[in-house]
This record gives structure tokens, sequence and C-alpha cells, in this order.
């Protein structure tokens, strides 16, 4: 005769004469021991606490990452352009007996304390909300000082006209297709001023377009770069 099913037992025929296996076991067949690391951790616990603290490290990481990024983005436009005035200084000390040359060398040396407060302050202002807007200024700034100094100098014939192109390029390193955009506008007019109130007139027969179109060129370059970036 086949055994009748205990619900208790592992196995035996059932009611209905199938055969059967019972999941019924004694409440000591089931205490598996829980691993650690499968268990869920609760609201406040200290696996919790350890993943928030984990998460807080990585937020640190990642805003200490963004300001050593802007730092030495400011310091290098800021070194770049204190090159510039170098370079404007020793152009005027080769050429003495060019226009208003006391009157530039003044704005060279305000031009050049500016510069080195603000690459000195590149730290401080590389955790500031304000930094990209910050070196957006700076950048409009240095175009329209370059467009200065050659104003006073010989305008369009000024070897200074071809620093505008700095800015343009420094433009695309970093900045999103709008900033960039502006500092190439503002390239172009500071390049329009030149030729409007410098005398651009007397400059030899199509370099001056071809000047404003390389200059135009390299903006939309720019603003390219930024784009593609920012994908």
């Amino acid at each position: 005769m086949p055994a009748e099913w205990n619900p208790l037992s592992d196995c035996g025929m059932g009611p209905s004469g199938l055969f059967r296996c019972s999941s019924r076991r004694s409440r000591s067949s089931h205490q598996f021991p829980v691993r650690p690391e499968m268990s869920v951790p609760r609201a406040g616990g200290p696996a919790a606490a350890d993943i928030g603290d984990h998460l807080d490290a990585l937020t640190d990481r990642g805003s200490d990452q963004t300001e050593r990024y802007w730092r030495t983005h400011i310091r290098i436009g800021f070194a770049v352009f204190l090159g510039e005035v170098v370079a404007i200084i020793v152009y005027l000390g080769l050429t003495p007996h060019g226009p208003h040359r006391p009157i530039l060398y003044g704005m060279a040396f305000v031009w050049f304390v500016f510069a080195t407060t603000n690459l000195l302050l590149a730290s401080t202002i590389a955790t500031r909300p304000w930094r990209s807007r910050f070196s957006v200024t700076w950048t409009v700034l240095a175009a329209f000082a370059l467009a200065s100094f050659a104003v006073l100098d010989r305008g369009m014939n000024s070897p200074i006209v071809l620093l505008l192109f700095i800015p343009i390029c420094y433009a695309c390193l970093s900045f999103n297709p709008i900033e960039a955009t502006v500092c190439g506008i503002s390239t172009l007019a500071s390049a329009v001023i030149v030729v409007v109130i410098g005398n651009g007139s007397h400059v030899a027969e199509g370099t001056l377009a071809m000047l404003l179109a390389a200059l135009a060129g390299a903006s939309v370059l720019s603003v390219a770069a930024a784009r593609n970036r920012s994908l």
C-alpha cells in the first residue's frame, strides 16, 4: 500500500494519488545564515551612513576637479594676457618715435597690474560661482584693450592688431557656444573700432578685408568647437 502523504515529511503520496514533495519542513531546517553583505541597509543605519559618506566624497572630488580646472584655465588666460602686455611694452621700446608713446606706456602698466592681480587671485576666483562670467568678461575686455592700443599706435597698420586672434583662441578652450559667440563678436567689434577710429583706410588694398575675414573665420571656428564640445 502506498503510504499516505504526510505534510510534515519530505516526500510521499498525496491524497490525489500523485507523488509529491513537501516544502514544509521543521523550523530548524530553514535556519540559513544570512550573509551580512546581502542584507538591506536600514535608513539611518551604519550601511546607509557609509553610502552617504561615499556619495559626499564623490561630490567633493568632483568639486575639487572643477575648481582645479577653472584655476588652471584662469591662470592660463591671465598669463597669456601678461605675455601680450609685455610684448606690447617691448614693441613700444623698439619704436620709441611712434605716436602716443607715454600714454601707451601708462596703459600697458595699468593692464599689467590688473592682469598680475587677477593671476594671483586665480585660486580664489576659481571657487566662486561667477568664475565663468568673470572669465568671459575679461576675454571681452582684453579684446577692447588690444583695440585701444592699436588705435593709439598706428591703427590697422599697427602690429598689435594681430594680437586680436588670441582672445578668440582662448574662448574656444572652455566657453559654451553663447559665450564663445559673445567673445567672437567683441573681437570683430574691436577690429571695426580700430578701422573706424584708427585710420584703417590707410591699410594696403585687400589687407583689411583679409584680416577681418580671418578674424570672422576664427570666431566661427571657436563657436563651432564650443558647440561640438557641448554635444
